[in-house]
């Protein structure tokens, strides 16, 4: 037994023995991928002595609890990271590394070392090579004997405590380049970058040292060195380099010429940034270098010596820099010193529509980090101040308070389960739903660590987990982590992604927030049971920046896109494409990869790109709310085509598809009058859009683009005024000049006037053909015809309405002929007979502007000023501004092939109807103007809309959206779901309120657009209403059962499928069988027991009663007296105030809002018109209100009329300085009187014919709404009356109106009204911001929202003054 005890200790001592060994690595693999460390804790120098001693000795009698052996020669981009395998580091620790070199023979090899929060030394073969002095970066070349070479790293945390470093070795199958670069003078240029390009197509970037110098070790092949420092550059000669080549070169930069100039816009003066310039060999026609233009237009290139071209990259297609017709060559030389100058210009090539999310909506902190939507399609974003939601209509954030880390937030995730999970920078991983935290994970639940990164889940449900010690997957009960130490990189993962059953994995060098905290990278993949890591040498070891992954993502095609430090790869099974600034990104930091339908957006530091068939497009809009040239860390996209991208400065929303516009920047003319704008759209059998513009000719387009453009200059055209295009049924386009007709058919424009015998003195209008191939004209002296080559003009005589300026021609379904003119209605010509329609047999208005016809021949017309009108053959049906028009005066219209019509308007953009409601596109969405004055489609797919400044392209989204119930409000509480109602067994009393709060997450419909269409159904009877706003008011006058369907509609009348619920709507309890028997039966009870008492009671009173009774009485005789004596003041009030019916017939679009708050009131209004149309209207506020304020307002009125109607005084300034010199007069006011009685007021004199307006005001403002703007007019500060001192006369103002402004006058009174939750007043700002929002209503709408809004707004408090409002449209 005692031999057997003997035998085991000797084992035991024997195998500790021989368990560490110094581990060895071939120098046929570049990276030092096997070591041995120990982590010394406490150190000191004796420890250390015998490490450098005898490392074997030191590793073999150190406790093994805190050594570890790395053996990852299986795997590449091995970084050590010391933190991953040794916790709790701190100060007082040494780190102390060795392995050994096998060489095949003594050579001078490639030493490349880096270090990270470790200060470092490194001894080779026991001597000291690199000193913590030296930095975290040696790169050297050193002798290695031939054999074992022993390699000892010494290193003592510091900074973060990240502690971590990798070594390189490059062999003779290396060449090793020295270079070092000095300036034109000889002085060094310290850490400068240079640029290297291998062949014609890999492109690299290092830096020197601080003494100017950088050592590089490259395969075989053909390189060439290019440095810049400020304004000198020099370019080295194309290098072979082969194995073993130790060359030595020294770079001097030289002022040299540069290539720099400006792109602009078609318009050749508006800069255009984000243009992708190309440097073209002029010798053999490759692409050397490619720039983009700056946010200024701006752009440079330094070449080497050669000929060059320069052109633009228009997305396959190139536009060269020409001289005199012919490409230009500039030839660069040694001695070329002077700057060339060349401009370019192109179309813009950054269209849609923008917005953007920040603090101001409600997030926590603008730097947004990561950002996902969800499958509910709500935006999450992770800022560095918590979590944000965006529901298309409002931002809700949550942090600490709603229980959530104080912390930053570097990723989101959502499950299959719809759980959201949120990553937190040093915070760990929280799992997240509907505002509650579930859980919060960190390493004390076994997290390697809680910088979580990288988060996806695979096909088993499991969560992967990137973090910055390593890979966890989390089945939900327990963590299974791996580190560095598995062959992951350098274990600091920021990005994981599943693909199939392998999760890709990204490691690098910084957090999606803040910067780099570690060193290395790598990417790998795992099967499960397998890391298997990628080769990435080629390129890494000339920018190791390519190794630090930021984001995968895999497209369509199966190819694997990786966003590094160092550029974009791009993986299509067996080789890497690298993407780099040569290419054309703004940054070699690539933070963000998405990709859809239209290409692989990638997120820069600087910016964002769209590749797409191999070309780099940046996306820098000219509008100066969109996205510039900044960080764009995270790329998402709506179910509704919305892009959000997520930066420094909040998050942007990117609409590129719904409207693209072509204005002059895209090279479209620049009318002198809105009449001259682009006349009319149409679409040719090819797909070809032509566009008739009013002043520059035609123009062909193609994917909204000019492609050709013809003017009287260059064709057959007249002249350079086309007002309509019509297509025959062989395909030739026709061409309405005015006086002229021309046929384009192939290319060619020929005049048509003589060929259709045209009269000289008849000018044409439009043209149309029936299905005979009669040719049709709407002239100015009638209908003309061109039939077996004779021309026919039908006029009044022949029964056709008058002819006029502005006519069209329309062919029926049935074949018949319409001719439609502006001022006389339209005839209907059958062959034989005219029938003619005007505002004598049914017509809104005999001013048509526009006529088309539907798949059922309904007539559809567009008039000046009774919007929209339809006609059946029988019987009219109008539409207007209260059905959904956008404005009165329509001046296009035109029906689709799925008879959706379409208007466009005078200042209310393009409106739509489907059959059943009408939806609407405007300046706020994206098109160009708001008068529009042609559209055409195609498919129901897209619409292009004509207008004065160019052309809209359209295309509204086809998809199904949501429709939510947010929010329950009942009398008694607030609930967020129906559910939530029931199971809380919440009522619904009848005759109660109920507000349901909707949502319908639709990105791309602002909160004006959406509607909602809430039908309520009981007993069978079904009643539906159309909302605007997304609350609805529910009020069940009925007890029972009740179901509710709620449908969204958005912006591109989509319509959400039906949410139905149920509820039942109960009594109060005294109508209760169940509360209400009981309770009556124990008051009856109660009433008769008490009875007897009670009569004895009320005799004893009877008597005190009696004589109360009789001075009631008398004091009811005096009251009685009072108030009749104020309601006659009131009558006489009255009587002297304009009458409601007056005003109307004066200013038929108008309206009071008259709200005294006594009896008779201080405000009041007047209007007078007199006999040369000069319009006057008045609203004023007296001092006092009740009786004192009436008797001041009745002089008031008094006054006006003694002034205006009878003097005849017309300037308003005047009528003011007379009012209150009669106001003194009258009421014997002088400087010593303390008798203060006046009255502000506003006066206006209106000429509707003039479109003039004058103003004046005492202490009252004008108010005017035009173009959707508000414009304030304010009156002088000073009364009339009140004041005898210091008096000064008034001032007037001229106003030029335009058509449908909208003018408001009023008193103090709305603005000082004392409500909302918290008693203050409604202000000034926030009534100017209620009329702006009321001034598209119409004007009897306005005046009931202003009633509403009051209402609300006061609830329970008491008026404190009289209102008076008055509104006037142009």
């Amino acid at each position: 037994m005692k031999k057997i005890f003997i035998f085991l200790i000797s084992f035991i001592s024997l195998n500790n023995y021989y368990a560490i060994q110094i581990p060895t690595n071939s120098i046929e693999k570049t990276t030092v991928c096997n070591w041995v460390v120990a982590n010394v804790i406490d150190s000191n120098d004796y420890q250390i002595g015998r490490a450098k001693e005898n490392p074997l000795d030191f590793f073999q009698n150190f406790s093994q609890k805190e050594i570890r052996e790395i053996n990852l020669s299986k795997f590449n981009d091995v970084t050590v990271s010391l933190y991953q395998i040794f916790k709790n580091i701190t100060f007082n620790q040494v780190f102390i590394a060795s392995c050994f070199i096998e060489t095949n023979k003594k050579f001078e090899y490639g030493f490349d070392f880096l270090g990270s929060d470790m200060d470092t030394d490194i001894y080779l073969n026991g001597k000291l090579i690199k000193s913590e002095k030296d930095g975290d970066v040696f790169r050297e070349n050193i002798f290695l004997e031939k054999g074992r070479n022993h390699i000892q790293i010494i290193g003592k945390p510091s900074g973060a405590y990240l502690s971590a470093f990798n070594l390189k070795i490059f062999d003779q199958k290396y060449g090793h380049i020295k270079l070092h670069i000095v300036d034109s003078r000889n002085n060094v240029v310290p850490a400068n970058s240079v640029n290297v390009i291998k062949g014609n197509n890999e492109f690299y970037q290092f830096n020197t040292n601080r003494k100017g110098d950088a050592i590089v070790w490259v395969k075989p092949g053909e390189y060439q060195f290019y440095s810049k420092h400020n304004e000198e550059y020099l370019w080295t000669d194309k290098i072979k380099i082969n194995e073993g080549l130790n060359p030595k070169i020294k770079l001097q930069t030289f002022n040299k010429s540069k290539i720099n100039g400006t792109i602009f816009t078609l318009d050749n003066k508006t800069p255009n940034p984000g243009i992708l310039i190309e440097a073209v060999n002029a010798e053999n026609q490759e692409v050397f270098w490619k720039e983009s233009s700056d946010i200024n237009g701006k752009f440079t290139f330094y070449l080497p010596n050669g000929k060059w071209n320069f052109r633009i990259n228009l997305g396959g297609s190139f536009k060269y820099h020409m001289v005199d017709g012919e490409i230009s060559e500039i030839n660069l030389r040694n001695n070329s010193v002077n700057p060339i100058i060349l401009n370019l210009s192109s179309s813009n090539e950054v269209r849609g529509s923008w917005g953007k999310i920040t603090m101001f909506d409600g997030m926590l902190s603008n730097s947004t980090h990561k950002e996902l939507v969800s499958k509910e399609d709500l935006l999450y974003m992770g800022t560095y101040n918590g979590l944000s939601v965006f529901d298309g209509l409002k931002v809700k954030s949550y942090n600490y308070d709603q229980g959530l880390p104080n912390g930053y937030i570097s990723e989101l995730f959502e499950d299959e389960q719809g759980f959201i999970w949120i990553g937190y920078g040093v915070k760990g991983l929280v799992k997240w739903k509907d505002g509650k935290v579930i859980n919060h994970f960190t390493t004390k639940d076994g997290l390697p660590s809680n910088r979580v990164n990288g988060l996806d889940q695979d096909k088993d449900g499991n969560i992967i987990i990137g973090t910055g010690n390593g890979l966890s997957i989390f089945n939900g009960e327990k963590f299974v982590n791996y580190n560095f130490t598995s062959g992951i990189g350098n274990g600091f993962i920021t990005e994981v992604k599943v693909v199939g059953n392998n999760i890709w994995i990204g490691c690098g060098i910084q957090p999606n927030a803040g910067g780099p905290v570690t060193i290395g990278g790598g990417l790998t993949i795992f099967n499960g049971n397998i890391f298997k890591s990628f080769d990435l040498s080629t390129m890494t070891n000339l920018d190791p920046d390519i190794s630090a992954i930021n984001d995968i993502e895999r497209d369509k095609s199966g190819n694997m896109w990786i966003g590094t430090f160092g550029g974009l790869l791009k993986y299509d099974g067996s080789s890497f494409e690298l993407f780099t600034a040569k290419d054309g990104l703004p940054s070699n930091n690539v933070r963000d990869i998405f990709i859809d339908d239209y290409g692989v957006w990638v997120g820069t530091s600087n910016g964002l790109v769209n590749i797409s068939d191999g070309i780099v497009k940046s996306i820098v809009p000219l509008k100066k709310e969109g996205l510039k040239f900044e960080w764009t860390g995270n790329i998402s996209k709506s179910k509704d085509g919305i892009y959000f991208l997520a930066t420094g400065d909040g998050v942007y929303l990117y609409d590129p598809i719904s409207f693209r516009t072509l204005s002059a920047q895209e090279g479209m003319p620049i009318p002198g009058h809105w009449t001259r704008g682009i006349l009319d759209v149409a679409i040719d059998n090819n797909g070809f859009t032509w566009a008739a513009s009013g002043t520059g000719g035609l123009y062909k387009l193609k994917n909204d683009n000019i492609i050709k453009h013809y003017t009287s200059k260059n064709s057959g055209l007249a002249h350079n005024y086309i007002n309509q295009i019509e297509f025959s049924s062989d395909g030739s386009m026709w061409l309405v000049q005015h006086k002229y007709i021309s046929k384009y058919n192939n290319g060619i424009i020929v005049n048509m006037n003589d060929e259709l015998k045209i009269p000289k003195n008849v000018a044409v209008r439009d043209i149309a053909f029936d299905e005979d191939g009669t040719i049709w004209l709407a002239t100015t002296r009638g209908l003309g015809k061109f039939e077996n080559n004779s021309f026919t003009l039908y006029s009044e005589s022949d029964g056709l309405i008058r002819s006029d300026g502005n006519c069209d021609v329309n062919v029926g379904k049935n074949n018949e002929i319409i001719y439609s003119t502006y001022g006389y209605g339209f005839s209907v010509f059958n062959g034989e007979t005219f029938t003619n329609y005007t505002e004598s047999n049914g017509l809104a208005d005999n001013r048509i502007w526009d006529f088309a016809i539907d798949s059922k021949n309904n007539y559809w017309l567009a008039l000046d000023g009774a919007g929209v009108q339809k006609f059946d053959g029988e019987n009219f049906e109008n539409f207007q501004i209260k059905d959904g028009v956008t404005a009165g005066e329509t001046f296009t219209i035109y029906v689709d092939d799925f008879d959706k019509v379409w208007v466009g308007t005078f200042g209310g953009g393009v409106c739509y109807y489907d059959g059943e409601l009408w939806n609407s596109v405007d300046t706020r969405d994206g098109i160009l103007d708001n008068l529009v004055q042609s559209i055409c489609g195609v498919d129901g797919n897209k619409y292009w809309f004509g207008s004065a400044n160019g052309i809209t392209a359209y295309e509204p989204k086809h998809q199904t959206p949501n429709v939510y119930i947010e929010k329950i409000e009942t009398a008694n509480s607030s609930y967020k779901s129906i559910e939530e109602l029931i199971n809380n067994k919440g009522k619904i009393l009848q005759e109660t309120r109920i507000t349901f709060t909707l949502n319908s997450n639709s990105f791309n419909t602002k909160k004006e657009k959406q509607k909602y269409l809430v039908s309520v159904i009981n007993k069978g009877k079904k009643e539906t209403k159309l909302i605007k706003t997304n609350e609805f008011e529910f009020f069940p006058e009925k007890i029972g059962k009740y179901q509710l369907e709620f449908q969204s509609i958005d912006r591109d009348n989509n319509y959400s499928k039906v949410k139905q619920i149920e509820i039942k709507a109960v009594g109060p309890w005294y109508k209760n069988l169940a509360t209400a028997i009981p309770f009556w039966g124990f008051l009856v009870l109660l009433v008769s027991f008490s009875s007897y008492s009670t009569n004895r009671y009320f005799s004893q009173r009877r008597y005190t009663a009696k004589v109360k009774e009789e001075s009631r009485i008398r004091l009811e005789e005096k009251n009685k007296e009072i108030v009749d004596s104020i309601n006659y003041a009131k009558r006489i009030q009255d009587a002297m105030m304009t009458s409601e019916g007056y005003r109307k017939s004066v200013i038929p679009k108008s309206f009071t809002f008259f709200k005294p708050k006594d009896v008779v009131s201080g405000d009041f209004y007047w209007v007078y018109k007199d006999q040369q149309e000069n319009i006057f209207f008045t609203v004023a506020d007296c001092t006092g209100h009740g009786v004192p304020g009436a008797f001041m307002s009745m002089i008031g009125t008094s006054l006006l009329n003694e002034i205006i109607v009878e003097k005849g005084i017309k300037d308003t300034n005047k009528i003011l300085d007379e009012m209150r010199a009669q106001i003194i007069k009258s009421l014997n006011q002088d400087d010593d009187d303390d008798q203060k009685d006046g009255m502000d007021i506003s006066i206006c004199k209106l000429n509707l014919k003039k479109n003039s307006l004058e103003f004046s005001g005492a202490h009252n403002p004008l108010l005017i709404v035009s173009g959707g703007e508000i414009k304030t007019f304010k009156g002088d500060s000073q009364a009339v009356g009140l004041e005898t001192v210091n008096i000064k006369p008034f001032t007037k103002h001229s106003i030029k109106l335009q058509k449908n402004d909208m003018l408001y006058l009023y008193s103090d009174g709305y603005q000082d009204q004392f409500g909302g939750e918290n008693g203050k007043k409604y202000m000034a700002a926030n009534f100017k911001k209620l009329l702006l929002k009321l001034s598209k209503e119409d004007e009897k709408k306005q005046n009931k929202l202003l009633e509403i809004e009051l209402a609300n707004w006061m609830k329970n408090q008491e008026q404190i003054d009289d209102i008076c409002i008055m509104g006037v449209r142009v």
